[in-house]
């Protein structure tokens, strides 16, 4: 119910949005969106996918084209450092970008791209380049959709009383608790639970599926003029990052991608959507370590610095995260 109240108001707000002068009005900040996986369901992604198939994807682009002006992530960041307004001037520009470094030129996705002239952002996580590693909640969900719900419940219960942790009675119970699992040793926990389950090796699953991009792939995507970007080494959460773990996980990756692939832009975007404290964010922007910090907070405002930028999430839907939401913290003063 709640979802469908969310997309009724989203697809009242939109055409709200095409009054001469309130998209201006509206989408004059930094607009910023952000997807996983696009195209068909996968057993890595399939407990967090909301069916945003490829047919989807493409509806998607056909509504956003007709009210923003597509720009790459570093023009619109740019140009709020700049703090020029290109929305004044035509049409707002918005900013497409993509988390967790899934494969977009074998998928097509970055042919159908390029097919409209978008220039977009493929967000690393660095540790699955090239299939070396599953991401460790690919690996909950890989998991998951392989092993029945019982056997699922008693092995995760299994790994929870050998490492005092809670347990969990049902699948959401499992999504929470993983999410609570200590950032330094998340990865070695799914790890565990992937063997006690009785999964193929991942080295053999990554092989047949192949999710993420290798540096081929990166550089292909870099050479049809499209950007790229961090989203950290393991996928932790941030906020409950060490001094050692945000080194780990983002000053020494970023400074690898750099080294790697010569980037001067850089943007990093937040696992899960928790941010680091304003000014360890802000330090890391000043440093130079990366070139803007995006959260998933929805669409930010105008003013906002570049370190505490913010996307809106559009797979489970167009509506109402851009339009609906939107329009309902504009109304009131947010």
């Amino acid at each position: 119910m709640k979802l469908a109240l969310r997309e009724i108001s989203g697809r009242i707000c939109g055409p709200l949005s095409t009054v001469p002068g309130a998209g201006r009005l509206l989408f004059g900040g930094a607009n910023i969106a952000y997807y996983h996986w696009i195209g068909d369901p996968a057993p890595h992604y399939a407990a967090f996918s909301s069916g945003c198939d490829t047919r989807r994807f493409r509806r998607h682009l056909d509504r956003l084209q007709a009210q923003f002006e597509i720009v790459p992530l570093s023009t619109l960041v740019g140009d709020r450092l700049e703090r020029t307004a290109p929305a004044w001037r035509g049409r707002p520009s918005l900013a497409i970008t993509f988390d967790d470094g899934f494969d977009l030129v074998r998928s097509g996705i970055m042919a159908e791209l390029d097919s409209r002239s978008i220039k977009a952002t493929v967000l690393l996580i660095t540790s699955c380049i090239g299939n070396r590693s599953l991401m460790w909640r690919g690996k909950l969900s890989a998991i998951a959709h392989c092993t029945p719900t019982g056997d699922l419940i008693g092995r995760f219960g299994d790994l929870c009383r050998r490492h005092a942790l809670p347990a969990a009675a049902d699948l959401p119970a499992i999504w929470r608790g993983s999410y609570e699992w200590d950032p330094d040793l998340a990865p070695a926990l799914a790890a565990e639970l992937w063997e006690r389950c009785g999964m193929p090796s991942e080295s053999a699953y990554l092989e047949k599926h192949r999710p993420y991009m290798g540096w081929d792939e990166i550089r292909v995507w870099t050479a049809n003029g499209h950007e790229i970007g961090l989203h950290t080494e393991t996928h932790p959460r941030c906020d409950r990052l060490s001094e050692e773990g945000i080194q780990r996980e983002i000053v020494r990756p970023a400074v690898a991608l750099r080294s790697e692939l010569g980037v001067e832009f850089l943007p990093f975007s937040y696992p899960f959507g928790p941010c680091l404290p304003a000014h360890v964010a802000e330090s890391l922007w000043r440093g130079g370590t990366v070139d803007c910090l995006l959260g998933t907070d929805g669409l930010s405002p105008r003013g906002t610095p570049p370190w505490l930028l913010h996307r809106a999430g559009l797979e489970p839907g167009l509506h109402f995260p851009m339009f609906g939401r939107t329009m309902i913290r504009r109304a009131l003063g947010q």
